[in-house]
């Protein structure tokens, strides 16, 4: 996947996750969260960007296991990022319930989908 592409499906991936805060608010007062929702976009947009680079580097290496390597380095960093950040929040804003959860689950959701259909794309390439 090349850069140009990469920043197409990366902007994709934040309208989408901005359109599913504003429909989720439709049925559970979560707009007071768009704040957290934003942190969230910024954070899997960051994370995204860092393993899209990483991907492209070790589409280059002689090293054929590096790439699983960035895998495997992917999931792991972007599962402590999330607790991070939901602890993070829960410690400085307290929030009266349990709603911000949920446009922070489909926000992790749409970014895994994206970050798997460009990283199984640098995959073929680096094969």
């Amino acid at each position: 996947m090349n850069r140009k592409t990469f920043i197409k499906f990366l902007l994709g991936a934040i309208v989408l996750s901005i359109t599913a805060h504003s429909v989720i608010n439709m049925v559970i007062p979560v707009f007071k969260y768009l704040d957290f929702t934003l942190m969230c976009i910024g954070l899997f947009s960051g994370i995204c960007i860092l393993f899209y680079w990483l991907g492209t580097t070790s589409s280059k290496s002689k090293d054929k296991n590096f790439f699983i390597y960035i895998i495997l380095f992917n999931v792991f960093v972007k599962l402590i990022a999330a607790f991070a950040l939901v602890a993070l929040y829960i410690k400085l804003r307290s929030p009266g319930d349990k709603y911000f959860v949920v446009p922070f689950l489909f926000i992790y959701f749409i970014f895994t989908l994206f970050e798997t259909y460009f990283l199984s794309l640098q995959a073929k390439t680096s094969a």
